[in-house]
């Protein structure tokens, strides 16, 4: 019999693309075998209102599936970049990423044509410590309030008059096919993506050396390359569930990688930041974590509690 790989998602529409295009990526890789989309049900599914800093802020989309992988229920596990811990799971390995989508955060606003076209005390809905400090950055006079669920529902939540913007990834709003919804792309360098931000990770068991090393010669380079440089800075930071952190890798002409990178008080005051390049044939995880040390002896620890346990991509 033929080889079934099983590759594990989220229930959500976003994810099951996301894994509809894990599974071409095997099959590209391994054209023998069959595979197959096997949904798991996450705690951050479940749960659906409490804000996820409370809920443990690590793993809350990730356990279960990682869970699944290490049980040898699912042979590929499927992730956002931005929801895995910082550090990976024994036993367990990153095989391949995705080509990158849109990194950009863009707001969807109910009435106001745009960020400088909301009332005053404008109420936006969004979850993320780092979109929060960064808008709040920008206008000071805007109001918060968490925002969960899939995306349908919180359009829905706009719609009915519950905030008047919501902030989402571009990159989710693109791959859904529902960019009209779009009011504005917010600028990449004063809203910082979140690392891993538009990256979707495959992950694997860390003794399933064959499918790994099939997967790992179909990877996207580029990718690769800016995930490992954002994947080594919030290695060395270590920051919080409630962190404000920003940090995007770019593989830019003449074989460089820039990252920039930014950690905020919560209330978008204060920020401490820095950007370099590098060759892309440098140590780019050694890389992100020189980007982090930089941060912290620049005071990024006062603006956050570290906490290993507690260290994620964000949101």
């Amino acid at each position: 019999m033929s080889r079934v790989i099983r590759i594990g998602t989220r229930g959500s529409r976003l994810a099951m693309w996301q894994a509809e295009q894990a599974q071409e990526l095997v099959r590209t890789a391994w054209p023998e075998v069959e595979t197959e989309i096997v949904e798991i049900k996450t705690q951050g599914d479940r749960d659906q209102a409490t804000p996820l800093a409370k809920m443990g802020g690590v793993g809350v989309f990730v356990k279960e599936l990682e869970k699944a992988l290490l049980e040898d229920r699912i042979d590929v596990a499927v992730h956002s970049a931005k929801d895995l811990p910082s550090r990976m799971t024994d036993g367990l390995e990153t095989a391949a990423v995705l080509p990158r989508g849109p990194v950009e955060d863009v707001l969807i606003c109910r009435e106001a044509s745009g960020l400088s076209g909301l009332k005053e005390g404008a109420l936006i809905g969004t979850s993320s410590p780092r979109r929060i400090s960064q808008l709040l950055a920008i206008r000071e006079d805007l109001k918060f309030q968490p925002l969960r669920g899939n995306i349908d529902t919180r359009l829905r939540k706009l719609k009915e008059g519950q905030y008047d913007a919501i902030v989402m990834a571009r990159a989710a709003v693109v791959r859904l096919g529902i960019e009209e919804h779009v009011t504005e792309v917010l600028d990449p360098t004063a809203i910082l993506p979140a690392p891993g931000q538009g990256i979707v990770v495959l992950q694997v068991r860390s003794e399933d050396t064959e499918l790994f090393k099939k997967l790992h010669e179909v990877r996207d380079v580029d990718t690769c390359l800016e995930f490992r440089a954002e994947r080594g800075f919030l290695y060395k930071l270590r920051a919080g569930c409630s962190a404000a952190v920003g940090g995007w890798a770019r593989v830019r002409k003449m074989g460089l990688v820039t990252l920039r990178v930014r950690v905020l008080s919560p209330d978008g005051g204060t920020a401490v930041e820095a950007m370099a390049s590098v060759p892309t044939n440098a140590d780019l995880f050694q890389f992100g974590k020189d980007m982090a040390s930089n941060l912290l002896k620049n005071g990024a620890a006062l603006l956050f509690i570290e906490d290993e346990e507690d260290a994620f991509w964000g949101n």
